[in-house]
């Protein structure tokens, strides 16, 4: 692996060398089904919340760019929970696995399940500084989700919500999810981050 750099140029070349294709990373997407990823200067406006993160959470996996951009930006721990339905995404896992060995691990599973019963023992009482959220796209599975992570979060933890397009059917579920969220008084609303894939908005 150390033919390859530790960003996303670096796991899209993995990629490519892995024969998944010969093409751009946006039509490496469309032929593998992969969920968009931003730009770099889309990625800056993500990246300032990192700064201070001392630990991690993503719920959902994909092809692990998103994954690879928190370790690549930030000092902190990574925890991931994801079933890892993609085929592509063991390339990503087995990138990370040997890039950032020593600063994530892979909670695997259905993370409605997975989620609630998660420890890491001596570190059992941590409390995540960012949950990034992109798992599923119903918004009663979305709430449900954000719920069970409610005991590893406080006052201060962000939540970056992917997704956020009510204007496409994909969309809906975590828009509505959102401001349930919100109307519940769970969240509170921060920053809307328009990704110029019109399918990846942060919230």
């Amino acid at each position: 692996m150390s033919e390859y750099s530790k960003d996303k140029e670096g796991l899209i070349a993995f990629y490519k060398d892995h024969n998944f294709i010969q093409a751009h990373p946006r039509e490496l997407v469309n032929a593998y089904r992969m969920m968009p990823f931003p730009e770099q200067d889309e990625l800056d406006k993500i990246n300032k919340y990192l700064h201070n993160a001392k630990f991690i959470m993503q719920v959902g996996f994909g092809e692990g760019l998103r994954s690879l951009n928190f370790l690549e930006n930030s000092n902190a721990k990574l925890v991931i929970f994801s079933d890892f339905k993609h085929d592509y995404s063991f390339y990503g896992r087995h990138f990370l696995d040997e890039l950032y060995r020593d600063r994530h691990c892979i909670v695997f599973g259905i993370t409605k399940n997975s989620i609630p019963n998660f420890s890491l023992d001596k570190e059992s009482h941590i409390k995540f500084d960012i949950i990034h959220y992109n798992n599923n796209r119903k918004y009663y599975e979305i709430y449900e989700e954000v719920l069970n992570c409610l005991k590893y979060t406080d006052e201060n933890t962000i939540l970056m919500l992917d997704g956020v397009c009510p204007h496409i059917p994909s969309g809906t579920g975590p828009y509505v999810a959102m401001n349930k969220l919100i109307r519940d008084g769970i969240l509170t609303f921060v920053e809307h981050i328009k990704i110029n894939n019109a399918e990846d908005t942060y919230i």
